[in-house]
């Protein structure tokens, strides 16, 4: 298993190294090495790697088996460096994209931002699978459901206390009155400030030592989360082979009322609270404030109408 041993040179000593080798296992606790934090008060506050290690991808049988490299450093099969002396072989994994493609993003001038962004949306579109149901049990409800399929760790993942992620569902009638809305969130606000009791989060939320809020990582002492669990088994007589959240909305006699009925993800790398506190400390200049994107993940967009409508009164 893995690639070819690397074709010898006059310039320098080569060998071929297993962590940087995508195609085998031993490559990824490279990357868990930093991408698992524990804080000095030991708290396991980033938790990427030991996601992984639960779920399929991080499996031993190789047909499920996928690294960190292979999703965070896409490659295409390629000679990266030829002879015309030697027989250099094509690799699966010859050139690497190196943008690193997951949420983070550079919001001061960087190399190649416009680059990373789009492999960032690229990578985004795949991971989750959606349905949205308009129902009639319980007086009328919405439920819109979001299943992790394709990433190999919870999502969003990494500095999840940091992120911002969250459901925007959205019923019109036939006049295109808005008759039901959740997850609105205005360009330049944090979802949790925004008055809606209805909203649907996916993010860790971290406290201090007292209990209290805090978006500090080194004040960090507990932690509760609502990030969306990972693929851990593909049996499905396993109780944990259906991992889907399911967030339900009930609105009063919306099965006969409602026309149309949107559904959506959307996600930030960090969240503005942290972003204006850097500010105001002077960290950061108040123009970093912009650049924060909203990534609108178009895999979870759904439009239910009557006419979509299925027999389990879904669309998906």
């Amino acid at each position: 298993a893995g690639e070819p041993a690397p074709v010898e040179n006059s310039a320098h000593r080569t060998a071929l190294s297993g962590l940087h080798d995508g195609s085998v296992q031993t490559s990824s606790p490279m990357c868990g090495a930093c991408h698992d934090i524990v804080t000095p008060g030991g708290l396991h506050l980033e938790r990427t790697f030991a996601e992984w290690k639960t779920t399929i991808f991080g499996s031993t049988e190789v047909a499920q088996h996928l690294s960190c490299q292979t999703c965070h450093m896409f490659a295409t099969t390629d000679v990266v460096a030829d002879d015309p002396d030697a027989n250099v072989p094509l690799r699966s994994y010859g050139r690497h994209e190196h943008t690193f493609a997951g949420l983070d993003v550079a919001l001061t001038p960087w190399p190649e931002v416009e680059a990373q962004r789009d492999a960032i949306a690229r990578d985004l579109q795949p991971t989750l699978a959606p349905r949205l149901c308009v129902v009639p049990e319980g007086g009328g409800r919405i439920d819109y459901r979001l299943d992790n399929v394709f990433a190999g760790h919870m999502w969003p993942s990494g500095a999840a206390q940091d992120r911002r992620a969250w459901a925007e569902v959205v019923a019109y009638d036939a006049e295109g009155n808005v008759l039901f809305a959740s997850g609105q969130v205005p360009d330049g606000a944090d979802p949790e400030t925004i008055d809606d009791p209805n909203l649907w989060e996916m993010r860790d939320r971290i406290f201090d030592a007292d209990g209290e809020p805090t978006h500090m990582f080194w004040d960090a002492a507990s932690y509760e989360s609502t990030l969306l669990p990972p693929t851990v088994t593909l049996d499905m007589l396993d109780p944990r082979y259906d991992h889907s959240v399911t967030r339900s909305y009930p609105v009063i006699g919306i099965d006969t009322t409602a026309a149309r009925v949107e559904a959506r993800v959307h996600v930030r790398p960090i969240g503005y609270d942290l972003i204006d506190d850097l500010v105001a400390s002077g960290h950061l200049d108040s123009d970093v404030r912009g650049e924060v994107p909203t990534f609108t993940l178009d895999g979870t967009e759904l439009v239910w109408t009557p006419d979509t409508d299925d027999a389990g009164h879904c669309v998906r």
